[in-house]
């Protein structure tokens, strides 16, 4: 499989003058899969109307682009480049901070400071007429499935049932009940199979919870050993509203979930040791949570990637989005939307799950015609190395900076038109280089770097 890496180099720049406008609200970097809809905002103040707008790209203007939005219906590749635009009033003008807008091959996603590629999704076939049902959760080992199902032989409206297999290309086993005292008479739903196999966290109407539905947490003391009795979570995470599909993570200090009460919803809780009590749960707020609905997250290992669905794409219909974060305790990015599930999976996404080397995303979706049921899909992830500009040197040459690992050979391609490569040369190590023997061209040159 071919890897793609783009090029991009923001850069801040602010000029003032006295009385000039005020910027509040600077326009931000962007990462965007071909053909989608592009807007830049930028919003201003001034004590001097009216303000004008002149929009720039890599510090030329931009015909027409005067308002104080600027829209690129259709992104291309070539529209990748740093955007400013210069506000002026009656009494001066200043100019916004430089951003980068980065156009991707559909199938990739820009992530903080590299790029994930998503392979096509493939069908995971788990449902058989002894395993009907519906919300599969797969552990990262992708040996044991644990699902809701109203199926009969429950117990309930809707029980949690449990099938594994010996290895990835064996065939799944006849499924168990997880009966009492996990299974009630009411619903049990949404499973989530902690990392170690010790706790199942699920949400339940039964009796003794806080509102319409609830987290709960059941656990044993091996994987072979059958599950205690299920505790509530407490009213630091549970509410008189509805709270589901909650992700805990491989540490078991951070609990994502989410929630129907007011303000938002994917909702976080920490605590600093495993045997503590939950903190009290705060909205995860944007950029995560929009007036969109936003459900099912999902936190990798290291606590610094976040999958989770969102509607904010197309309305009413779920697509997978994912994002990062610097630290664990730091702020998520904007999420970016793994747009090649949206254009595969007509019907929407949801439930991202991940293996436990991380290359592989599992995630459900619901097949038409069985409304109540879904499908299991797979999608390889495979991270990209990064080409980022440093622009050209005294002499004309272009300079560009690899970013990827140590001790892999990349081999850096050059295009003129994104359909015909040429290979320039190979490395095994990150490094700045410098193309002085590149050929004149009349039209834009475009980089990437594979690697096996």
């Amino acid at each position: 499989m071919k890897k793609k890496s783009s090029l991009g180099l923001a850069s801040l720049v602010v000029t003032t003058a006295l009385g000039a406008p005020t910027i509040t609200v600077e326009p931000v970097d962007q990462s965007m899969a071909v053909g989608a809809r592009v807007v830049v905002r930028v919003v201003a103040t001034t004590t001097s109307p009216p303000l004008t707008y002149q929009w720039r790209f890599n510090e030329a203007d931009l015909p027409d682009m005067t308002a104080s939005t600027l829209t690129v219906a259709q992104a291309r590749f070539s529209d990748s480049g740093r955007y400013d635009v210069r506000i002026g009033d009656g009494s001066g003008s200043v100019v916004s901070r430089s951003v980068q807008l980065t156009v991707v091959p559909e199938d990739v996603v820009r992530l903080g400071e590299g790029e994930l590629r998503f392979g096509t999704p493939v069908e995971l076939p788990w449902e058989t007429p002894e395993t009907q049902g519906a919300w599969p959760f797969i552990t990262s080992d992708g040996l044991t499935l644990v699902f809701a199902s109203d199926r009969p032989g429950g117990m309930g409206l809707r029980d949690l049932w449990m099938v594994t297999r010996p290895d990835l290309g064996a065939r799944w086993g006849k499924p168990t009940n997880l009966g009492a005292p996990v299974n009630t008479a009411a619903i049990e739903d949404d499973p989530w199979l902690s990392a170690d196999g010790r706790s199942l966290y699920f949400d339940s109407t039964r009796p003794g919870g806080h509102g319409n539905r609830d987290l709960w947490v059941a656990t044993r003391t091996a994987k072979d050993a059958p599950f205690g009795v299920a505790e509530n979570l407490g009213p630091a995470i549970n509410s008189a509203s509805y709270e589901a599909t909650g992700c805990v993570s491989r540490d078991h200090l951070t609990l994502l979930f989410c929630s129907e009460r007011t303000g938002g919803d994917i909702w976080i809780s920490t605590r600093d040791r495993t045997s503590a009590g939950w903190t009290t749960a705060r909205n995860l707020g944007a950029p995560v949570n929009r007036s969109s609905y936003e459900a099912t997250p999902f936190l990798s290992a290291d606590g610094l990637t976040l999958y989770f669905m969102s509607d904010r794409h197309r309305p009413g219909t779920g697509s997978l989005w994912v994002t990062s974060r610097a630290t664990s305790d730091s702020p998520f990015h904007e999420p970016a939307l793994i747009h090649s599930y949206s254009r595969i999976l007509s019907r929407g996404a949801d439930f991202p799950m991940l293996s436990v080397d991380e290359k592989t995303l599992y995630f459900n979706s619901y097949p038409d015609g069985f409304p109540g049921r879904t499908q299991l899909w797979r999608s390889e992830i495979t991270k990209l190395p990064r080409l980022q500009s440093l622009g050209l040197d005294e002499s004309g040459g272009f300079q560009f900076e690899l970013r990827g690992r140590e001790g892999v050979t990349y081999t850096i391609e050059e295009s003129s038109d994104l359909q015909i490569w040429n290979q320039r040369w190979s490395t095994n190590t990150s490094d700045r280089m410098l193309l002085r023997d590149s050929p004149a061209a009349s039209g834009p040159r475009y980089f990437r770097a594979t690697h096996r």
